[in-house]
């Protein structure tokens, strides 16, 4: 279905995203930190990154920020457990805004809802 990278420094929260991404045919790359997420983002074209927004070594908003810069297709939704992020410089890198802990039912119709609008552009 869909090539995307998940962004955690939690390897339960990896562990469990991936699983459930993977049961939904997408295949996923996972990174721990910002340097090796942008490293992956420089390296494919993923569809779609899904990112904590504490990240050890930066911001997940800056993160997207830079990794949509590289691909301006690419669909970007920033996990967080905070309630009202202010999204600020990154807006127009962030495409949705997941609330931690994520409800996988939710997750998989919201990536659905927005692969299906992509293709649509």
């Amino acid at each position: 279905m869909a090539l995307l990278l998940l962004v955690d420094d939690d390897p339960n929260i990896v562990e469990t995203a991936k699983d459930i991404l993977e049961e939904a045919a997408h295949t996923v790359d996972t990174a721990g930190t910002s340097a090796e997420a942008l490293a992956l983002a420089r390296a494919g074209r993923y569809d779609v990154m899904i990112v904590d927004l504490h990240l050890p070594d930066g911001s997940g908003l800056d993160l997207a920020a830079k990794a949509h810069a590289l691909n301006p297709k690419l669909l970007v939704f920033l996990m967080t457990g905070e309630a009202g992020v202010d999204k600020g410089a990154a807006a127009s890198a962030i495409y949705e805004i997941l609330t931690k802990p994520v409800n996988p039912p939710e997750l998989l119709a919201r990536l659905q809802n927005a692969l299906a609008r992509r293709r649509e552009c």
